[in-house]
């Protein structure tokens, strides 16, 4: 039963890291293979994010080890590599070589989900493909 808040607690992370911090980032610094920690730190105080599992974040959106992973995580490479393949085993069907912008990708919005059609004279009239 821990095991399984614990596990859904995560989830619910890294979904805000993806939806929220992850636009956040492209509007703040423009779209890019990886962000600094830094930069992924200050975004997501100011998103107000819980800080509880933001090496996740980190392996979201940076594939190098820095200087600031190491001192603020404690993240090697071999452990962001370990943090990103679990990320990719759910999220990319086990592609470890995803950056940033892939991530970037999962929160765009994708068009037209129901609802009123645009126009809906012109399509009641034909005049649309829909």
């Amino acid at each position: 039963m821990i095991n399984y808040i614990r596990n859904y607690r995560l989830g619910r992370s890294v979904r805000r890291y993806i939806y929220q911090l992850g636009p956040a980032l492209a509007n703040r610094y423009g779209a890019s293979d990886q962000y600094t920690v830094l930069q992924i730190i200050k975004t997501a105080k100011t998103l107000k994010l819980k800080m509880d599992h933001a090496a996740y974040a980190v392996a979201l959106y940076r594939h190098e080890q820095s200087e600031n992973s190491l001192a603020f995580f404690k993240l090697d490479q071999t452990a962001l590599d370990e943090l990103r393949a679990i990320i990719a085993e759910s999220l990319f069907n086990g592609w470890r070589h995803y950056t940033a912008r892939d991530v970037l990708n999962l929160s765009r919005s994708r068009g037209w989900r129901g609802g009123a059609a645009p126009n809906w004279r012109a399509n009641r009239l034909g005049m649309t493909s829909l």
